[in-house]
């Protein structure tokens, strides 16, 4: 299934994108929910586990994609997988690198990668990975009359190599959680997935100015959360 949250409407690329997937067989929901996205995060996919469903994508309203990047990440079998997305305003990818990572390709040139953190723009989750994050940190089930909420996207406090202690939102915070139950947080470097703002953003806008390439290979900066 799919689950896209929006603030007050679904970009028109991202809706296409929405109702090719139905189209194929995917079960889309369309919910508002930015003012506080950490309990409608955990909301939905406590509601989504329940209702019997193995698998979660993550799609921000304002994320243009195409349904086959949407069934790779699927077809990877891994408890969590994200696209790569690049940051609006900013020459940055939505994501920590690992303290190790030097250089990275995306495009045709690209692949699997682990990370410290990713957002949830374009990201699946499995049932495994909420499990072992229930499981691990003892999360209880909250009884709420807008639905029942694990908390599993609850905003934490944690020390990041090379930034210290820093407020983790509601995606890094999942990242954060997953990792310390042992499960890897892996991106495929191969979707492209725009995020819209004035324009389309997408990875070459984090290297040069607007040009569309078939592949590219990045040095990786080191930053905090």
């Amino acid at each position: 299934m799919a689950v896209c949250l929006y603030h007050s409407f679904i970009e028109p690329a991202c809706e296409r994108g929405l109702s090719v997937l139905e189209s194929r067989g995917w079960v889309v929901w369309r919910r508002p929910g930015w003012a506080a996205v950490d309990r409608e995060r955990s909301r939905l996919a406590t509601a989504a586990l329940d209702q019997g469903f193995d698998a979660l994508l993550w799609v921000d309203s304002d994320q243009e994609f195409d349904a086959e990047s949407a069934e790779r990440l699927y077809e990877h079998q891994l408890p969590f997988v994200s696209a790569l997305i690049a940051r609006r305003g900013t020459r940055d990818f939505a994501c920590v690198f690992k303290a190790d990572a030097e250089r990275i390709s995306v495009g045709a040139a690209g692949g699997l990668a682990q990370v410290q953190y990713v957002g949830a723009g374009f990201a699946l989750v499995r049932r495994a990975a909420f499990e072992v994050v229930q499981q691990h940190f003892a999360l209880p089930r909250i009884l709420d009359v807008a639905g029942d909420i694990v908390p599993y996207y609850l905003p934490m406090v944690a020390e990041v190599p090379g930034a210290g202690l820093c407020y983790l939102g509601e995606d890094f915070s999942f990242c954060e959680r997953l990792r310390k139950a042992g499960v890897s947080v892996w991106l495929d470097t191969r979707l492209r997935v725009g995020h819209i703002g004035h324009y389309t953003y997408q990875w070459e806008d984090v290297v040069h100015e607007r040009a569309r390439l078939d592949s590219v290979e990045l040095a990786i900066a080191r930053k905090g959360a």
